[in-house]
This record gives C-alpha cells, structure tokens and sequence, in this order.
C-alpha cells in the first residue's frame, strides 16, 4: 500500500480512506487537511487520485464529526511564548530569555495564563481528538 507525506504526518491507507469519506460528505480540502495535520496537497492528490487509487471512501459512521477543526489554545501559548523568547534573544536579554525557555520546557502549557473558557475548549478538544488523559491544571 502506499503512502503520502504531507507535512511531518504520513497519510496510510487507512487514513486515505477516512479523507475519502470525508471528501464524499463534502469537507474542504483545509478542513481535511487540518484533522490530520498535513498540508492541502496530500489531501488534493487523493481527491485527484494522484495517490490511493486503490482505497475506498469510509463509511459515515467511521468518519470524525465534520469541521473546521480549530487550534488548541495551550499551543497558541507556547507559540506565543516561544516567540517571546525569541525577541529577548535578539534583544540581548539573555538572561530573560533563558528563564522563560526553561519555564517553557518545565511546563510548556502556561495554563496559569489561560481563561476558564480556553480550558474548557482544551478539553473539549482533547476528548474529541483521543487526548483525555492529557491533564489541564
């Protein structure tokens, strides 16, 4: 069977399948995309049948509730946190840098600085992607 790389994810056949199904309810190529983590073009060459010729559409009931998929607010924090550090780096201010990289790794998820209803949606993510057991103190 092959496979397809879009991004840092691999598309198997299995997954193929479920970006048929996808496809034949009508999910755009960015929605799809979004889901597995890949860029549009691994999901157009399927659509096109570039790749997974081969592999069927899933059924309705293996497919994952429609999108759009939306971003994890804990990673806009540690994107936004990284990018912090960045700017004290080029700014000199080493030191600085250097405490809020470590604090960063120590516990990348800043949930001090997220708002009740952040929480809320992180978990609500979590649950829908699989990722309960991922704690939010």
């Amino acid at each position: 069977m092959s496979k397809l790389y879009g991004d840092d994810e691999e598309l198997t056949g299995a997954d193929a399948s479920i970006v048929k199904g996808m496809i034949a309810r009508g999910d755009k190529n960015e929605t799809i995309a979004a889901y597995f983590g890949v860029n549009q073009r691994a999901i157009s060459y399927i659509r096109s049948g570039k790749a997974f010729q081969e592999v069927n559409p899933a059924s309705n009931e293996m497919l994952p509730p429609p999108g759009p998929y939306g971003v994890d607010p804990i990673y806009v924090r540690f994107y936004q946190t990284m990018t912090r550090v960045n700017r004290l780096w080029n700014e000199r201010r080493l030191p600085e840098a250097k405490e809020l990289l470590e604090k960063a790794l120590r516990n990348p998820v800043f949930v001090q600085d997220l708002d009740e209803g952040d929480k809320m949606l992180c978990s609500i993510i979590r649950d829908d992607f699989g990722l309960a057991s991922v704690e939010i103190r």
